[in-house]
């Protein structure tokens, strides 16, 4: 019998333990499953489903969307009004499948479009479920702690000298991902942990919270932040930033602060001095402007209605057999852009759906109270920033910033139960 099925069935009882007290208050599976999104997909689960789908995360992710249905279905109605953002992101998905018709390779648009029909699935079972403002807290919790609990794995590796090698021999944090594509690529991990590293930083700084509070989520933003320096990601490092300049100048924190935040960099150049160094005086794109300036070359014959969801990399080896004159290489690489990788497989219309959807939701948090956004808005543009340089849409932490922002506004808009929120903040 397989090692990991033997361990697997070891587990049940506390798995069903977990299971059961996870029941009794339902948003605890939705902040489980958003709090292994870091790693998740490094823990493959065997299940017999393909690839994208038997991972920690994906399991979660499908107990979710089965749970807030069947509550649906217990009630007998949507409690709560479907918005804007659901409604652009639907046609979207219905945009990406009618693009099977045209597609250049129906095959691997058929197969992305089932990981990206599940993502948006889940994210339309969350946007249809209220969620009040002591859960919502509870959420962010959860989501500091798998950041925290990434930063330490990422923190003991480099300690110990066992940090992997890229194939530059640097040594780089990455957490190999069981599916989805998400695995064995540092600028990936770093992306992963910027809407964690948000919303700890946010609630670290809330003078609101009592000062233990606020030291153990400024202790997770740390871990989270230095995971993020050892991946030496010069994007995620950026998109980190922003995070920062966002959530201080919103907070209005002075000086002190940002200095505090920086010295994150120091175990970092302590502990990977040369990864660090030599990534920092590398001002190359990695050849990122050559993927985005062939792959647009393709422009003329797609940018109207596109070549098929998800056949960017064939858009690209097409592109590099006829300007390069290459006969028999094939050069199949990602967008490194979910810009230029929508704008390429969806065409203009495309492009507008998604660019409209991720505004709607920017522009209904932004336009909360800046106390209540809760790193929302930070994390959100931080990610954005991110997807510039790797093309993420199926990626299921790019789902945790846009599902954490509409989680803001939604419990934003319920009205707290009488006294628990009181609760909440004596239990805190």
């Amino acid at each position: 019998m397989n090692t990991t099925l033997i361990l697997l069935i070891a587990c049940l009882p506390a798995m069903a333990a977990a299971a059961l007290w996870m029941w009794k208050r339902p948003v605890r599976f939705l902040a489980a499953y958003l709090a292994v999104l870091p790693f998740g997909s490094a823990v493959a689960i065997p299940v017999g489903l393909p690839r994208a789908f038997s991972t920690l995360s994906s399991l979660l992710g499908v107990f979710v969307g089965a749970l807030y249905v069947a509550r649906w279905i217990k009630e007998r109605r949507l409690v709560r009004t479907p918005t804007l953002s659901l409604a652009v992101w639907t046609l979207f998905l219905a945009w990406a499948a009618a693009s099977s018709a045209w597609s250049i390779r129906p095959t691997a648009t058929g197969n992305g479009l089932m990981v990206l029909a599940v993502l948006i699935g889940l994210f339309v079972v969350i946007v249809l479920t209220p969620i009040t403002r002591s859960e919502l807290q509870e959420v962010k919790r959860w989501i500091a702690g798998g950041g925290a609990l990434t930063g330490a794995y990422a923190l003991a590796l480099a300690a110990t000298g066992t940090l992997p090698k890229t194939g530059a021999g640097l040594a780089r944090f990455e957490i190999t991902g069981g599916g989805g594509g998400e695995g064995g690529d540092p600028n990936i991990t770093a992306a992963a942990l910027v809407m964690p590293i948000a919303i700890a930083l946010w609630e670290g700084l809330d003078r609101d919270h009592p000062r233990r509070v606020r030291v153990m989520f400024l202790a997770a933003a740390g871990l989270a932040g230095v995971a993020v320096l050892l991946t030496a990601s010069r994007g995620g490092i950026l998109a980190v930033g922003i995070v920062v300049v966002i959530t201080l100048v919103s907070q209005r924190r002075g000086l002190g602060t940002l200095v505090l935040v920086g010295l994150m960099v120091l175990p970092v150049v302590l502990l990977s001095p040369s990864t660090f160094l030599a990534r920092a005086d590398n001002t190359g794109t990695t050849g990122r402007t050559d993927i985005w300036r062939l792959g647009l070359t393709a422009c003329p014959e797609y940018c109207a209605v596109g070549s098929g969801y998800d056949t960017f990399s064939y858009v690209h080896e097409d592109a590099f057999l006829t300007t390069q004159a290459a006969a028999g290489t094939k050069f199949r690489y990602q967008a490194h852009s979910i810009w230029i990788q929508t704008l390429i497989e969806l065409g203009a219309i495309g492009l507008f759906l998604q660019v409209a959807a991720i505004f709607i939701i920017a522009r209904d948090v932004f336009r909360l109270p800046v106390r209540a956004r809760g790193g929302g808005f930070a994390g959100l543009m931080g990610l954005m920033f991110a997807s510039t340089f790797l093309s993420q849409l199926t990626f299921k932490y790019f789902w945790l910033g846009l599902i954490y922002a509409v989680l803001v506004v939604t419990a934003n808009e319920v009205p707290e139960p009488t006294g628990s929120l009181t609760r909440h903040r004596l239990a805190s």
